[in-house]
């Protein structure tokens, strides 16, 4: 009897040996594995996503009275003396000061940090243009853009692109949503044109004498105010302009600066080291929003100085 019980247990144990090192006990690996090629594989990017990036991209720059292109691998562009798509692979890029390893993808999937589906710029027609990567991260999609002046050529410095309405548009793309309109002139200036045109208080009597003080002393600049006015035309078109009117506004040289586009117009600041409060929002009117909140009008901003008027 004892030999019986002995027997079985000797088998019992064989069997459970056996259980061990079959090829069950290889399947959690093997799974985890297959789970980060499946997320490396999944298509995030597609055909039809890439067209309405393409439609968004052509009317924001027929709003910014630009003209945004796409450029791939195959189809390359200078910007700021890098060639981008390929530089980013080629150089040592960082974000927000990390190191990070890009990669191009046409649908967005990769092994890659950042996996770029899609470059846009208006270089081509505004030398202080913008330029825009699209990319994904882990499957999240992103706006970057690089800083002006900061390629030391041999690294590529970029940031992501925050609470913008490109940021926007793109996010609600890559969900297979449709992008939201693209942000107009009228509507930044809406509320202070109507403000002014409905007015008619002796504070708004003497706004009016001050300016035609100013017409004496500035026809040509009062001229094309008074022009804009009337015909209720931007004065600031598009990314290039904003900027030459800020650089004028602070006594800078206009290549110290870039623009990027915002809700009500074009955010400009210093290309490198940017100094506290020395940015603002230049609006299609000619105004300045500075960054502590104040507004300043184009008849403010664009007084003659040593330089000369404002055109």
């Amino acid at each position: 009897m004892k030999f019986k019980l002995a027997m079985v247990a000797a088998a019992s144990l064989m069997l459970l040996t056996a259980c061990n090192n079959s090829p069950q006990s290889k399947d959690t690996s093997s799974k985890s594995s297959s789970r980060v090629t499946k997320v490396q594989a999944r298509k995030y990017w597609t055909t039809s996503r890439s067209e309405k990036l393409a439609d968004y991209m052509t009317a924001l720059g027929k709003a910014q009275d630009t003209a945004y292109v796409s450029y791939t691998k195959k189809s390359t562009v200078t910007y700021d003396k890098v060639e981008y798509p390929q530089a980013l692979e080629n150089h040592d890029t960082t974000v927000d000061g990390n190191k990070r390893t890009f990669r191009w993808s046409t649908a967005g999937n990769g092994s890659a940090y950042y996996n770029v589906v899609a470059v846009y710029t208006d270089v081509k027609v505004a030398p202080q243009g913008n330029l825009y990567v699209f990319a994904f991260h882990k499957g999240k999609p992103v706006v970057l853009t690089p800083k002006t002046g900061g390629d030391t050529g041999k690294e590529i410095p970029l940031d992501i692109v925050k609470d913008d309405p490109i940021a926007t548009a793109f996010t609600a793309i890559a969900k297979g949503k449709k992008a939201p309109a693209v942000p107009t002139a009228s509507t930044s200036s809406s509320k202070s044109s109507a403000a002014t045109s409905s007015s008619s208080t002796p504070a708004a009597s003497s706004s009016a004498a001050s300016s035609s003080a100013a017409a004496s002393s500035a026809p040509a600049q009062s001229s094309s105010a008074a022009a804009a006015s009337s015909t209720q035309q931007p004065v600031i078109a598009n990314a290039q302009r904003a900027v030459e009117l800020f650089a004028h506004a602070m006594a800078v040289m206009p290549g110290t600066l870039k623009a990027t586009p915002v809700a009500g117009g074009w955010k400009v600041e210093p290309t490198v080291n940017p100094a506290p409060g020395f940015s603002g929002v230049v609006h299609p009117d000619g105004s300045i929003t500075w960054q502590d909140g104040t507004t300043s009008s184009f008849a403010e901003v664009s007084k003659p100085d040593a330089a000369g008027e404002f055109h």
